[in-house]
């Protein structure tokens, strides 16, 4: 079952890495940014999908009020309206993601520049809940943790071209550590629904009660 998961790859998929981390660079990067304050974190980032179709959309918490009926604009609650920055090697990720049935939303690219950095253990929800990665840029120093029962796990998810469930009720963060290692950037998606087990890949990682019951 999925709910016995902390996160682990998604099966059948992979991306032309090197062509999405040139697009970063060379189409995403030249829009001015949105900067996203979460627990500790000064992100920034781009949405591919928003509410509104721009790309500043999408990337901070929205009230829906703001965005509603009567403002003149074409909105979806979901954040699933394209905005410029779906093309290319971009939408080719996305249409791969929708084609599976996945139906991710609120797709934004979030950019992580601070080094020596610990995110705040916090929690996304109260009940299953996951959202999808596809690293564009990491390095050896980037990692996402959980803590449970007074435990660390940690995983460092690989810019290969994999796209990633990564699971988010459980209390978790982002770390960056150490000075000179890098950016980390994310294409980051939520999700409709809580992942089928048969859409995880190979390499995946239970949960530790989990894990030492299947040894017993």
């Amino acid at each position: 079952m999925a709910r016995d998961l902390l996160y682990g790859e998604v099966a059948d998929f992979r991306c032309d890495i090197a062509a999405l981390r040139n697009y970063y660079g060379s189409e995403v990067r030249r829009h001015p940014s949105q900067p996203y304050f979460d627990n500790g974190a000064n992100y920034v980032g781009w949405a591919i999908t928003s509410r509104d179709g721009s790309i500043h959309d999408a990337i901070q918490h929205i009230p829906r009020k703001a965005r509603g009926p009567g403002t003149g604009r074409q909105t979806s609650l979901r954040a699933t309206l394209p905005t410029k920055l779906y093309k290319g090697p971009m939408q080719e990720v996305m249409d791969l993601l929708n084609a599976s049935g996945l139906e991710p939303f609120r797709a934004r690219v979030m950019a992580l520049d601070e080094q020596g950095f610990e995110m705040n253990f916090h929690r996304d929800a109260d009940k299953e809940s996951w959202r999808l990665h596809v690293p564009i840029i990491t390095n050896p120093g980037a990692f996402f943790e959980w803590q449970i029962d007074g435990k660390v796990m940690r995983a460092h998810l690989p810019a290969d071209g994999r796209a990633w469930f990564v699971r988010v009720d459980q209390i978790h963060r982002a770390v960056n550590e150490g000075a000179g290692h890098g950016e980390r950037v994310h294409l980051l998606m939520s999700l409709r629904q809580v992942p089928a087990p048969r859409r995880f890949g190979p390499e995946r990682r239970l949960l530790p009660g989990v894990a030492a019951q299947a040894a017993v």
